[in-house]
């Protein structure tokens, strides 16, 4: 245990642990490969390593393997013979070739977790398979869009560029399967060679507007996306002194909608809306969500100055298109003995945190932050397909963030300088673009759909002027907008006259021709027609709508102060009909997910359960809500010996399957089997 672990040198930025890594790094062999004379070298080593290293001081290194060689002698494990022909050998190690690892960042998160989620005791067995959750592919074009974004940051503003390395403008990526957890790249800073240290998991910034979007779903059972926020100039007395908090532009809208306000990233309209709900509730939301709270929530909180690492923003982000459900962040996919058993981990937690209709909602709202908010630039920059997200920037502009992600993958990307020197840049500038070139090397996880509809989404017409439900033909601007079917508008427009078409002729005649030469004619027309010219006619129900008060929203006091997190200006907002309707039982992405859980079916069958897992994955990417498919991946991990994973998927089938009685019986089962799996 103690020659797996031993550490036996630095080479550039990474240290060489264990003496099989030695071995291959120093001789290019294994260890049982070794000679007497090699092996003496590695022992030495032990002492100093880097101080009789062979690479840089031969002389030493042999006078040192030379003392362990007189040691071996001594205590009679080497001949004199064999003695004075391995003292004659030259140390001859393999050329140093640069230690180069892959995905460093992440394989030292990976190294951790391993540390977490298994025993000491498993993890000095030998001949240990791990099997990571890295796409190799996605990792390139991460460290790729990284780099090159960093360089045409510097290119654009030479200020930003650094004559020490150590002191060069940083940068994260994070890009996770936002339904299973996994972390398909990570890149915690812009060159291990030059700084170890992980900033996607060790670093703390404030997330600035990337933390808004928690604020709005804290508020979804009180305000719909039609409700007005206050988003005027005020100034505010907290804790005894006056704090003016203000917008990144002076001249936005003094009341503003809900969406808009989102969409715009409005700071006042934010702050007032954390009031309207209570700073509690806030605190409450980012508390589940796995963030650090401090104890008595302040007001500036809603606007992003509590600090949390990346890779927690990037989790929590997953939630919304994962249905509402927060995962476990994985490196690990599995780890087997030399027989391909694998080996039991310690459970990593699911939650479901919101519904699937409030997380469908937010990723609507956050999908108007790129078709008309301070993500827009998005399709200029060739991302065409759908895309959610939200971008954030801090006080005087030391952290530039985007969070987006479409159905298949989550990223995230930070952007910033480890000593706070401003970026003078915002998410927008800074970071959207660096995502948009990460994206677009990624066709593979690109399918062009969007999030199926779930239920308890309602679409209705809604008057633009209102906020209202529109009247048929009677409202002049309307708009189609979704809700909560617990929280929508249940008011008819009180703004605009509905009238009859007779109504409107004589309505129109009155206005061009002086209404007594027309009165005998209106009498007449009542009589012919029946039709009552003075009485507005009565507006049809439309199914599913009451005519009931509609529900009061809560009034926004005062806040407290809080930095200003500058976005660009947007342009001004049109709303756009939702496209995101419920997956077609005949479309093609439908008729796919059917084959993929057919395949993972008779691949379970036949008891070839890796074969079973990568099928019933892409259908569960295809389809998320099929509960049954997340039922069929947990048999496929207790086939495997895996009661983590099995637990895990197991916990969602249960989900997705609380309207089916004989399908919850059946995870019931299931589960029971997995406790003996234990």
């Amino acid at each position: 245990m103690y020659l797996n672990e031993i550490y036996f040198g630095q080479e550039g930025s990474v240290s060489i642990n264990g003496i099989g890594e030695a071995s291959r790094f120093f001789f290019d062999k294994s260890a049982a490969d070794l000679s007497v004379s090699e092996a003496a070298v590695l022992a030495g080593l032990i002492k100093a390593p880097n101080q009789f290293s062979p690479h840089r001081n031969p002389e030493r290194c042999t006078a040192r393997r030379n003392e362990v060689l007189e040691a071996m002698h001594k205590n009679g494990w080497l001949a004199p013979d064999a003695l004075g022909e391995e003292k004659a050998r030259p140390v001859k190690p393999a050329p140093y070739r640069g230690y180069h690892q892959e995905a460093p960042y992440f394989m030292d998160y990976l190294t951790g977790q391993l540390t977490n989620l298994y025993s000491r005791e498993t993890l000095s067995s030998e001949g240990l398979s791990i099997f990571t959750t890295i796409d190799t592919q996605v990792q390139a074009a991460a460290e790729k869009a990284l780099r090159k974004g960093l360089e045409r940051l510097e290119a654009a503003d030479p200020s930003l560029k650094r004559k020490d390395p150590a002191q060069s403008l940083q940068g994260v990526v994070i890009v996770m399967q936002p339904k299973t957890g996994y972390i398909l790249a990570m890149v915690g800073g812009r060159d291990y060679g030059v700084s170890q240290f992980n900033r996607a998991v060790q670093a703390r910034r404030q997330p600035g507007s990337a933390f808004k979007p928690f604020v709005y779903l804290a508020a979804l059972d009180q305000y719909t996306p039609v409700s007005m926020l206050d988003n005027s100039p005020q100034t505010f007395t907290v804790n005894g002194q006056p704090w003016t908090p203000k917008n990144y532009y002076a001249q936005a809208e003094p009341r503003i909608s809900f969406r808009k306000a989102l969409a715009q990233s409005q700071n006042l309209a934010t702050v007032n809306l954390a009031y309207g709900i209570g700073l509690e509730q806030v605190s409450r939301t980012a508390r589940a969500f796995h963030f650090s709270v401090p104890k008595d929530p302040y007001p500036s909180m809603a606007l992003g100055t509590l600090e949390l690492d990346p890779l927690s923003l990037a989790r929590a982000y997953c939630v919304f298109p994962a249905d509402g459900v927060l995962p476990f962040p994985l490196s690990i996919r599995e780890v087997a003995d030399t027989e391909g058993k694998t080996i039991e981990s310690r459970h990593a937690e699911i939650e479901r945190l919101t519904t699937p209709a409030k997380a469908y909602l937010m990723s609507d709202l956050m999908r108007d932050v790129v078709r008309d908010g301070t993500a827009r630039s998005l399709k200029q920059l060739g991302v065409t397909w759908p895309v959610a997200g939200k971008t954030g920037t801090t006080n005087d502009g030391r952290d530039a963030w985007f969070v987006g992600y479409t159905p298949d993958l989550t990223a995230l990307v930070w952007v910033g300088f480890d000593n706070n020197d401003a970026v003078k840049a915002t998410g927008a500038t800074a970071a959207l673009p660096i995502w948009a070139d990460l994206m677009k090397a990624l066709p593979q996880y690109v399918s062009g759909q969007w999030l199926p509809l779930p239920s308890g989404i309602e679409e209705l017409s809604i008057c633009a002027d209102s906020g209202k439900l529109a009247g048929e033909g009677c409202c002049p601007r309307v708009t189609e907008e979704i809700f909560l079917s617990e929280n929508r508008p249940d008011a008819l427009c009180p703004e605009h006259e509905c009238s009859s078409p007779i109504e409107k002729v004589w309505n129109g005649i009155k206005k061009i021709l002086p209404s007594f030469k027309w009165a005998a004619v209106g009498m007449a027309l009542i009589f012919l027609t029946g039709c009552s010219i003075l009485a507005p006619k009565p507006v049809p129900e439309k199914p599913g709508v009451s005519r009931h008060p509609p529900p009061k929203e809560s009034p926004a006091p005062a806040p407290k102060p809080v930095e200003k997190p500058p976005e660009p200006k947007p342009l001004p907002s049109k709303k756009e009909k939702p496209a995101a309707p419920p997956v077609n039982e005949q479309s093609p992405m439908a008729l796919a997910a059917v084959t993929f859980s057919q395949q993972g079916q008779a691949y379970l069958k036949n008891k070839k359960p890796d074969e079973a897992i990568r099928a019933l994955e892409r259908a569960v990417n295809l389809n998320p809500r099929n509960g049954e498919n997340y039922f069929y991946l947990a048999e496929a991990w207790i086939m495997k010996g895996n009661a983590t994973q099995a637990k895990e998927f197991n916990h969602l089938a249960e989900i997705y399957m609380k309207a089916d009685p004989e399908g919850l019986g059946r995870v019931q089962t299931q589960k029971e089997r997995i406790n003996k799996l234990k």
